[in-house]
């Protein structure tokens, strides 16, 4: 099922590379090389790539022997995609730290070194990830922070987990460097049973553990924002499945004190997926009904603010309304980076033509 090659020879067999970068793609060839090309022009320079094809039909393989030819490459493909995949990155990672990102993005040249010099200097940090910045496919900003913070945070065990139902703080999974010691030792893997969301779910695992998670509040990584993306063609089923995840987890660590949260998180943002999937043809009438009372079984059981029930109705009564606000907004604030020139900060489009570095 699995075929393995090395594209280009390292030099020396004599020193493992101490980060091992996973890129992960599945029949994104229009889209990868731009991905490739940020990697390999870190500012740090102590890794390998690994790029995973996961079953792509379109070329994708085809296309990154024949343009790479750096050294630090490893070509990897899978003949059937599987969500499973993803954790066969464990067992084939050389480095001391590991990282696992996406085919449609691109990281800031400072990424990898920054992360590094985090996990070097704390020991008992087993996962430093950075902000990011939402991009269109044209590299136009449309939200330059994801994770609304301000400074940097670290997380002790079980912050990680309230922070995410109380005020949405995520660790972004394709800037997450990991500990792969700590992984491995506890044997820690994503599990394909809680859908795409599956990454924070493992985060919620590793918040378990005496531990700390570190946020970067810096933006250092540039998340392309297209219809492709299961995140935006399937948020509906992806909530839900993640929702029933959460809750199950919650009860069997023990955070039942959490479970009330939970449910008014969800509530709120399967009222807007499940409205979003609807509009877009994702979901046919009777599955957005059966969302609608779910969504009205979670309200009546909790307690809600004047303000979240006003929000709330207002989403259930007029869905239709509700989302092109959303929409309007988005453009609203897409036109607002575009008029202050903050396209400047993004790696030029043209960055196919910057010559990557060789070891």
């Amino acid at each position: 099922m699995y075929e393995i090659r090395r594209v280009f020879l390292c030099k020396s067999h004599s020193k493992m590379p101490k980060v091992s970068v996973f890129l992960i793609t599945y029949n994104r060839v229009n889209l990868v090389g731009e991905a490739i090309e940020a990697i390999l022009n870190q500012t740090y320079g102590d890794f390998e790539l690994i790029i995973m094809d996961n079953g792509s039909t379109d070329g994708t393989s085809e296309f990154v022997n024949s343009k790479f030819k750096d050294r630090r490459i490893r070509m990897h493909r899978n003949e059937i995609n599987s969500r499973t995949y993803v954790n066969l990155t464990f067992e084939i990672a050389s480095g001391d730290y590991m990282l696992i990102t996406h085919d449609d993005d691109m990281m800031a040249p400072n990424m990898l070194e920054r992360e590094v010099k985090i996990l070097d200097k704390y020991p008992d940090v087993v996962l430093v990830a950075s902000n990011i910045t939402i991009i269109d496919l044209n590299h136009r900003i449309v939200w330059k922070k994801g994770v609304k913070i301000e400074e940097d945070k670290v997380f002790e065990r079980g912050e990680f987990i309230e922070s995410f139902l109380k005020k949405g703080i995520y660790l972004p999974m394709p800037t997450a460097l990991m500990r792969r010691k700590f992984f491995i030792e506890n044997n820690l893997r994503f599990n394909p049973d809680v859908g795409p969301a599956s990454d924070t779910y493992l985060w919620f695992e590793v918040n378990l553990f005496p531990k700390k998670l570190y946020l970067i509040s810096d933006s250092l990584y540039f998340y392309t924002s297209h219809g492709e993306q299961d995140s935006v063609s399937n948020s509906f089923s992806i909530e839900l499945t993640f929702f029933k995840g959460v809750i199950d987890f919650l009860r069997k660590e023990g955070y039942v004190n959490l479970i009330p949260l939970a449910e008014k998180r969800f509530a709120k943002s399967l009222a807007s997926s499940s409205s979003k999937s609807f509009f877009n043809g994702k979901i046919d009438w009777d599955t957005y009904n059966r969302a609608k009372q779910l969504v009205v079984s979670i309200y009546n059981q909790n307690e809600w603010s004047l303000l979240e029930r006003f929000i709330f109705q207002f989403k259930l009564r007029f869905p239709k309304l509700f989302f092109t606000v959303k929409q309007v907004r988005a453009i609203g604030h897409m036109l607002w980076n575009c008029v202050f020139h903050r396209r400047s900060q993004l790696p030029s489009k043209k960055l196919t033509k910057i010559p990557y570095r060789r070891i």
